[in-house]
C-alpha cells in the first residue's frame, strides 16, 4: 500500500468492493446468463443483466417484421 496518510488498516475499508462486485457480475454473465440467453431460456439470475451486445442479437432475431 503506497499510500503513507492510512490510518484504518481494516480490509473491508481498504478494498474497492464495486470493482469485485462487477468482476463477479461479468464472471457470473459469460458462466450463466450468456449461455442460457443462446440456448433460449430466461435468465436465470435477473440481477445479471444481459450486456449490450446479447441485447442487440436479441432484438435482431426478435424482429417481426425481418424478412426471411
Amino acid at each position: 500500500m503506497k499510500d503513507n496518510s492510512l490510518t484504518n488498516f481494516d480490509l473491508k475499508s481498504i478494498l474497492d468492493w464495486d470493482y469485485y462486485k462487477e468482476r463477479l457480475g461479468n464472471s457470473i454473465q459469460k458462466i450463466v446468463t450468456i449461455p442460457a440467453f443462446l440456448q433460449k431460456c430466461q435468465n436465470p439470475i435477473p440481477k445479471i443483466e444481459y450486456p449490450g451486445w446479447l441485447l442487440k442479437k436479441k432484438h435482431v432475431l426478435e424482429d417481426k417484421f425481418k424478412q426471411k
